[in-house]
């Protein structure tokens, strides 16, 4: 809450942010100022998280979610996974929940499996291949964008951006162009 919203504006979208109780840090998601959108309040008090049910254009609500899991959050995984199964409509509708979730995909570590099968269970994929962290000593893939609608992804992936040592995730969701010239 020591930032101020105009200190992190981007011009044409709208800041929704979460900031931690504790010291610093916080989950924040930007949304071009003409799409239509309602903020989920109900997802979990327990983890850092902002979620939004995006509204386009003859389509079902898209589920938007942005969450951060600090390194030391042992219970995590089980507080996600309660937290979808309570959410109204995930299971009929497009989800993204993008984030840093602090666990390495690369690895083969207890937490890595229960994590990709708790996704596994509630029909989500993990689309980022890449490291997204990369230190002198590491080269981890602890940052994700998990979704079930695959098949409405035209690309993904790692931009390096050096505003820090978490290289920037992203993915682009196909859209259907208008047909013109045709009978309706």
């Amino acid at each position: 809450n020591t930032v101020n919203d105009e200190e992190i504006q981007i011009p044409g979208y709208i800041l929704e942010r979460s900031d931690r109780n504790r010291k610093g840090g916080g989950v924040a998601c930007y949304i071009k100022s003409d799409i239509s959108y309602n903020v989920i309040n109900t997802f979990s008090d327990e983890i850092e998280n902002i979620f939004v049910d995006i509204m386009l254009p003859k389509t079902k609500p898209i589920l938007v979610g942005v969450v951060y899991r600090p390194p030391d959050k042992s219970d995590f995984i089980q507080i996600f996974s309660e937290a979808i199964s309570n959410s109204v409509n995930f299971d009929n509708q497009e989800v993204y929940i993008l984030g840093d979730f602090n666990i390495n995909v690369l690895d083969n570590s207890s937490i890595s499996k229960l994590y990709t099968e708790t996704c596994s269970l509630h029909g989500l994929k993990q689309i980022i291949e890449s490291h997204t962290r990369i230190t002198e000593h590491t080269s981890t893939l602890i940052d994700h964008i998990l979704t079930n609608s695959v098949e409405h992804i035209s690309q993904s992936g790692v931009l390096e951006i050096g505003l820090s040592d978490h290289q920037a995730i992203f993915c682009t969701r196909k859209t259907q162009k208008q047909k013109y010239h045709k009978h309706k």
